[in-house]
């Protein structure tokens, strides 16, 4: 609290200074701002007694205000004697302020000399008390060392343990540690063999699918010359039969039996009897028995 006060007093004091300043400056050049803060220097002045007032006691509140009002009235006297003749007006404002001073001077100087003094007992009670709280003071110092001497062991044994726990807590997380890498280290083998055992069931499946592809396409190929050697076969018979069948006129053109199919060997379209084109070059035709046979040998029926 008395840090507080202590606080109040010293800014009091520096608004006193700061509105003495601006006072001075501003009295001639600025009226207005010397008449709005001219009072403000005796509010931050009661301010500062009361801060005063607040830590000293009564006493020393009155010893300043004695203060206070011998310098205020020596203040007034010299501003009475500079302005007598210069200015009259300043004069007759401040001629009664003196007065003013000079009484509260001598109220708070009459108080404190009425004010009951600190007796000799109670200075050496106060020293007593002193001596006792000088005491007190070096018992709680001595308390307070023990009591920082078992925290510090408290803390060391704290540590220890903690060393201690932090020991256990390690060899656990090796001993886990390695557990973990053999389990991993099997988990792996076990996969690495599982992986190899599908790969390899794989390469079979492939192989396998690979072999009945080939052999598909073996028979596919197989088939197909068997076709191919069919059709062969039929145009070649189809040949035979229509060079039993054919006889050629005068002209080169190609004269059938009766029913007999011909197909021309360049456009591959057979004709049937009574057709356009069913007439045609020796070198350019064949003759067929059915049209199933003319279409065994790759041939197609004229639209004409």
């Amino acid at each position: 609290m008395d840090v507080l006060f202590a606080l109040i007093f010293l800014v009091s004091i520096g608004f006193i200074i700061y509105y003495s300043v601006k006072r001075y400056q501003t009295k001639t050049k600025d009226p207005d701002t010397y008449n709005r803060i001219k009072n403000r220097v005796w509010y931050a002045a009661l301010v500062a007694l009361f801060a005063i007032g607040s830590t000293s006691g009564l006493v020393g509140f009155v010893s300043v205000i004695v203060f206070l009002s011998f310098g205020t009235s020596i203040y007034y006297i010299v501003r009475i004697i500079q302005t007598r003749k210069k200015d009259p007006t300043t004069y007759n404002r401040i001629k009664n302020r003196v007065w003013y001073a000079l009484l509260a001077f001598l109220i708070s100087y009459i108080v404190v000399v009425a004010l009951p003094q600190p007796s000799k007992t109670t200075a050496n009670h106060t020293d007593t008390s002193k001596v006792d709280s000088s005491k007190n003071e070096s018992e709680k110092k001595k308390a307070k060392e023990e009591s920082s001497k078992k925290e510090s062991e408290s803390i060391k044994q704290a540590e220890s343990d903690k060393k201690e726990s932090e020991k256990v807590v390690k060899e656990e997380s090796e001993s886990a540690e390695k557990e973990s890498e053999s389990t991993a280290k099997e988990e792996s083998e076990s996969s690495k063999k599982e992986s190899e055992s599908i790969v390899k069931a794989d390469s079979e499946k492939v192989q396998r699918e690979e072999s009945e592809k080939v052999k598909k396409e073996s028979e596919s190929t197989k088939k197909a010359n068997d076709e191919a050697n069919s059709k062969k076969a039929a145009t070649q018979q189809a040949q035979t039969t229509a060079a039993d069948n054919t006889h050629t006129t005068n002209d080169g053109q190609v004269t059938t039996g009766e029913g007999t199919i011909i197909g021309n060997t360049k456009s591959k379209i057979y004709h049937m009897p009574g057709q356009t084109g069913y007439h045609m070059s020796t070198s350019n035709s064949i003759t067929f028995s059915s049209e199933q046979e003319a279409q065994a040998a790759g041939y197609r029926k004229s639209q004409r």
